[in-house]
């Protein structure tokens, strides 16, 4: 399939079997946020679905909601909420240099620092699926660096309508 024909049957909302293409929603609000895979210019890591991944949105309308050892206990065990040190600012930030600089790394130090320098959040579990809040497997996921979409061979930007219930 090419990348224009699984535009077209996005834009027309209608379904089709999907084959050869991978992709990422990218979201901002400005040409300058669609420039690169992330809006956010510190993210080092991006992540992409396969072709069964482009196929599963198809047909449907848009909205904002996209281990074994629970992500809840991996924060007990730190002793904070990740999301709280979301800022390289909080001492709690697990960048890669403080992360260097601990002498234990152990699961928590680990989880934040996949958690904070490569936006792995909550839902991920490493083992090449996405997966919702139940754990219902979705789709494959991939990790590529985070380039300049305009670097990217054969790339076909396409805007999407969010539509909130």
């Amino acid at each position: 399939m090419q990348p224009s024909e699984y535009i077209e049957l996005l834009k027309t909302n209608r379904s089709g079997k999907v084959e050869g293409l991978c992709g990422r929603i990218i979201r901002g609000k400005t040409p300058q946020c669609f420039a690169r895979l992330s809006d956010d210019p510190n993210r080092k890591v991006v992540m992409l679905t396969d072709s069964e991944g482009l196929q599963s949105l198809l047909g449907k309308k848009y909205r904002p909601e996209f281990g074994r050892i629970p992500y809840s206990v991996i924060e007990q065990m730190a002793g904070y909420k990740f999301k709280d040190a979301d800022d390289p600012k909080d001492p709690r930030f697990m960048s890669h240099e403080n992360f260097n600089k601990r002498q234990s790394k152990g699961l928590a130090a680990v989880r934040a620092l996949l958690y904070h320098t490569l936006h792995l959040r909550e839902l991920f579990r490493g083992d090449g699926f996405t997966y919702d809040e139940h754990g219902n497997r979705g789709v494959r996921e991939y990790l590529l660096p985070n380039v300049e979409v305009s670097s990217i061979d054969g790339v076909i930007v396409h805007d999407l309508t969010v539509a909130c219930p």
